[in-house]
């Protein structure tokens, strides 16, 4: 059986269409493989930085409390200070 020239380029166009689908699918299951892989790579940087300001803002806590113990001390022998001075005027 003789097949003609427009039968082998019907076939070849048809396995040509099939793989340019192929390929096509293949890079935008690629990309979106990528696009997971920064995705979790700037998450872990974030989880990462959330960390340190998780730490910074304990330790900033930590001083803001010292102060407020400190300035509630001292607010009282100020407030004394100032009566005192006040009533020598």
């Amino acid at each position: 059986m003789y097949y003609g020239r427009a039968f082998f380029v019907t076939c070849l166009s048809e396995w040509l269409y099939r793989l340019i689908g192929i390929i096509i699918l293949y890079l935008l299951t690629f990309t979106f493989y990528l696009l997971i892989c920064a995705v979790c790579q700037v998450r872990k940087v974030v989880k990462e930085d959330e960390a340190v300001a998780k730490v910074k803002a304990e330790e900033t806590q930590a001083i803001a409390d010292d102060a407020q113990r400190d300035l509630d001390e001292a607010l009282p022998a100020l407030e004394a200070a100032i009566k005192v001075t006040s009533q020598n005027l």
